[in-house]
């Protein structure tokens, strides 16, 4: 290994958004044209390359062009797997296999926690390019999103990709006539792609998808996950920061997986505004805590605080605002413009991610631990009328209903279209 200082530990941490970013501008195009199976595919040969330069990397340099080319695939994954996931889902289990992608990016941080306690950054790397090539081979099994086949007229193949995941003795008839019937229409009245962005439907698509973005990463949460140790620290704690690291993913992980359960118990709304609202009082927490370290106060009546706090924050991060945004833009979308408006979401998230992750650290330093937690309730706050005014429920509705929904068209009580 070898020393990296404050400004490089800074860019090696944030570049990997910029890889991300980059990916939003042409996955949306390999997606639509050349299938969702073989972009995931396509996507682990720069992992591997990133994870190759990481792994072989002498300079600071060297880190940053392996983190920036992993940031390309992963940000195409952001993309691909969850709009696959959507396409092969039956509606009453969408929103619990939608909440898998994030399970998994909670399940791939603890895996680095708990593996990165114990061998070197060498091996760790070796062994995350090692589980990409697993993956490279078992996707080699899987079949084709039965909804891309009919997209390109290739029936026999959607019958049988419907088929493999439905099982043997399914009859998956009635919904490939839906998907056939589905894609006969957006043929019909196929229009060019601005003009069918610009209908009130997509545009408010595209705004529940941004501003969903938006609240996902300036809600804090990486504030909270880079300042783990110092969190612990102030609040006595003599935990070894590796230790700290493994309960923070232990935490997000179990919680992901709980929302699971949750999502399709109480739909995807509730459980948005549950989040963004026990995401703010935590953060109020965490800033009257070190307002008073800052300013001297006693803090050993309330040292359990900023435990607590963060404890509370990830939990309701990781049953709300963290898998359901991904979910939702696979829910929100007409098929003729998912991939695109998909990218363009994502786009912005990782360019909100960038900002969070490049900044944050330098304007703790400047105004302190306090202020900065003060701006994220803040920004929370706003989230919960964000919540309450503009976000649809879409537990239960198919894709056809939530353009009449978006599109300003009224509901029946049980989410089906009046």
């Amino acid at each position: 290994g070898f020393p990296i200082s404050k400004t490089w530990f800074s860019i090696i941490s944030s570049i990997m958004a910029i890889g991300a970013l980059i990916a939003s501008f042409f996955i949306g195009y390999i997606v639509d044209n050349w299938g969702r199976k073989q972009a995931m595919w396509l996507l682990c040969i720069p992992s591997l390359i990133g994870w190759g330069c990481i792994i072989w990397a002498e300079s600071e340099l060297m880190l940053c062009i392996g983190r920036f080319i992993c940031g390309i695939a992963a940000g195409g994954w952001c993309i691909a797997a969850p709009l696959y996931t959507n396409e092969f889902s039956t509606v009453d289990l969408r929103g619990t296999l939608g909440t898998y992608f994030q399970l998994q990016t909670s399940s791939g941080i603890l895996y680095i926690y708990i593996v990165g306690t114990f061998v070197s950054v060498f091996w760790l790397s070796v062994s995350c390019a090692g589980i990409v090539l697993c993956f490279a081979v078992l996707l080699i099994f899987l079949p084709e999103s039965p909804t891309y086949f009919i997209k390109k007229g290739e029936v026999e193949k959607a019958k049988a990709s419907m088929q493999w995941f439905r099982g043997r003795n399914y009859n998956i008839d009635s919904e490939i006539q839906v998907l056939k019937t589905s894609n006969d229409e957006i043929i019909s009245n196929a229009v060019p792609m601005l003009t069918a962005f610009s209908t009130p439907a997509a545009k408010k698509g595209l705004l529940l998808g941004v501003g969903m973005m938006f609240y996902q990463q300036f809600c804090g949460v990486n504030g909270i996950i880079f300042y783990t140790a110092t969190i612990f620290k102030e609040s006595g704690s003599t935990l070894d920061p590796h230790y700290q690291t493994i309960i923070v993913g232990v935490v997000m992980t179990i919680s992901t997986l709980i929302s699971s359960w949750l999502i399709e118990l109480f739909g995807r709304r509730i459980l948005l505004l549950i989040s963004i609202t026990f995401m703010m009082v935590p953060l109020i927490g965490l800033s009257f805590y070190f307002y008073c370290d800052t300013h001297s106060i006693n803090t050993s009546a309330f040292g359990w605080l900023p435990i607590a706090s963060m404890s509370l924050f990830l939990i309701s991060f990781s049953v709300g605002f963290g898998p359901i945004p991904f979910l939702y833009l696979s829910e929100v979308y007409s098929k003729q413009i998912a991939g695109y408006a998909c990218s363009i979401a994502l786009l912005f998230n990782w360019f909100f991610l960038f900002l969070v992750t490049s900044l944050f650290p330098f304007v703790s330093a400047y105004v302190g631990f306090a202020v900065s937690f003060g701006i994220f309730a803040i920004i929370s706050f706003t989230g919960i009328f964000f919540v309450i005014l503009l976000v649809a429920e879409t537990k239960g509705r198919t894709l056809e209903e939530m353009q009449l929904i978006l599109g300003g068209q009224p509901s029946s009580p049980s989410g089906r279209t009046a």
